[in-house]
């Protein structure tokens, strides 16, 4: 027979103690100096990154130096893409890669990389051709490699070898199709827009905005487009819209696309619009512009004159104002 488990003997001595207690006063219960216990909390989500290309790669491994230097007749050099304005931020958050050379004289190379996923349908594609005048050569590529649409046009302002050209630009483009050959890279997940339902310009054509805005005429839709269609699908993906009414003395223009605060400006002169959680002011040889984060969105307003600065923070307010405040 097995011996009882210690357990159940020690069990058994605290029921003798408490039959010895017999009516003994219950004890008092009193504070204890035991520290409560924290409640466990949530850890805060990890701070989003910034979004990239979805190829994988940036513009100096997508093709090499030697290639468009060959291309556009010798010493290209690479043109980095500046974050000037909102419609810059569109491109990178809808995965677009953008790259841009210089050459001798006016020579060029403009390349986007887009993933296909931003169109319904496939665009049309188009095989590499080059063509070839006085003072002037010209090719173009417009073709879906793998899962992106790859886009390549080339411009020398010089008398060049027309064979010669065409071999030069299929090597390039040889290297862009090799770049995007695997798949695109998961798309940037943006975060919350802050004021909700950007609705683009045609949700801020009332009659009341234009009267507060002294405006004669408006809005009109315009954009920073560059002639490549990956830069167009980007705004329609990333809900880019940049908008303009006449007023008195000028245009009043403004651009923003949803979430694109990561890409604020740091620089210029922090003024106060309403609205906006923060604002900067910037003059340059184009002019003048008033950049405002409003949650998580960059909204600009400019180029503006110098005579239209004193007016344009607070109309600048005023389509703050007019946005929805729910998030989508």
């Amino acid at each position: 027979m097995r011996s009882a488990h210690p357990r159940w003997n020690v069990l058994a001595v605290g029921i003798a103690l408490l039959a010895l207690a017999g009516c003994a006063a219950d004890p008092e219960i009193g504070p204890t100096n035991a520290a409560p216990t924290p409640s466990p909390t949530a850890s805060a989500p990890p701070p989003l990154a910034d979004p990239a290309p979805r190829v994988g790669v940036d513009c100096a491994a997508v093709v090499d130096l030697a290639a468009v230097s060959t291309l556009l007749g010798g010493g290209a050099t690479f043109r980095p893409t500046a974050m000037r304005f909102p419609a810059d931020a569109a491109v990178l958050q809808a995965g677009v890669l953008q790259c841009s050379w210089s050459g001798p004289g006016s020579a060029s190379l403009s390349i986007a990389l887009s993933p296909l996923d931003l169109w319904a349908s496939p665009p049309t594609s188009l095989a590499p051709a080059c063509s070839t005048q006085p003072q002037l050569g010209q090719c173009g590529l417009w073709q879906v490699s793998g899962s992106f649409y790859v886009e390549a046009v080339a411009t020398l302002f010089s008398d060049v070898n027309g064979s010669a050209l065409q071999s030069a630009f299929d090597a390039v483009t040889a290297q862009l199709q090799a770049a995007t050959a695997e798949d695109a890279l998961p798309a940037w997940p943006s975060p919350e827009r802050g004021p909700g339902g950007f609705p683009g310009c045609t949700g801020l054509d009332g009659s009341d905005l234009a009267t507060a805005l002294g405006a004669t005429s408006g809005p009109v839709n315009y954009d920073s487009g560059d002639g490549l269609s990956g830069r167009y699908a980007a705004f329609a993906a990333a809900g880019y819209a940049a908008c303009e009414w006449e007023v008195p003395g000028g245009n009043f223009g403004i651009s923003y696309v949803p979430g694109s605060a990561w890409a604020f400006p740091t620089t210029g002169d922090p003024v106060t619009v309403d609205g906006a959680d923060e604002a900067r002011q910037t003059c340059d040889d184009f002019g003048c512009r008033i950049d405002a984060r409003v949650g998580e969105t960059w909204i600009s307003a400019g180029y503006l004159d110098v005579s239209q600065v004193p007016a344009a923070g607070g109309r600048l307010a005023t389509v703050i104002d007019a946005l929805p405040v729910e998030p989508t």
